[in-house]
């Protein structure tokens, strides 16, 4: 559930820094999410986030191709402002979540005793670590509007 908790505090950072075209995407993407839990049933989970991120993404590429052959050039710069903000979303939580399955292996997997559990737990931290600041350069740049 991290990832929709994350996608939840982007939407704030975007309210926050006043980006319209930021905060309407993530909304958009939240309920996606919701949507999915309560009407289909199903868990909120990582994986479903990332799948709903990518088919967001695949649909508004799609929507820029037909409003670009019919000639709409003011949706095409709205679909391509959106698909920044799905794109740079997904990145970021792709990142993150790669991150912290690096540092989350099974500590004494196989026996290999107390400094083998002790080094992976410390590796978990530092990816942890890492994943947050990551997340915090995101937050920030969703605050000033970067694409």
């Amino acid at each position: 559930m991290a990832l929709y908790q994350q996608l939840q505090a982007d939407v704030k950072q975007a309210m926050l820094a006043r980006d319209e075209i930021a905060r309407d995407t993530l909304r958009m993407l939240v309920a996606a999410v919701k949507k999915q839990e309560l009407e289909q049933g199903k868990v909120i989970t990582d994986e479903l986030v990332m799948t709903i991120l990518s088919a967001s993404a695949k649909t508004r590429a799609e929507s820029i191709a037909q409003f670009t052959a019919a000639g709409r050039m003011d949706l095409v710069a709205k679909e391509q402002a959106e698909l920044g903000v799905v794109r740079r979303d997904r990145r970021a939580h792709r990142r993150t979540r790669h991150l912290l399955q690096e540092g989350c292996g099974h500590a004494d997997e196989g026996g290999h005793g107390e400094a083998q559990g002790r080094d992976r737990r410390q590796a978990g931290a530092e990816a942890r670590g890492r994943a947050a600041r990551l997340m915090g350069g995101v937050r920030v740049q969703v605050a000033r509007g970067v694409r």
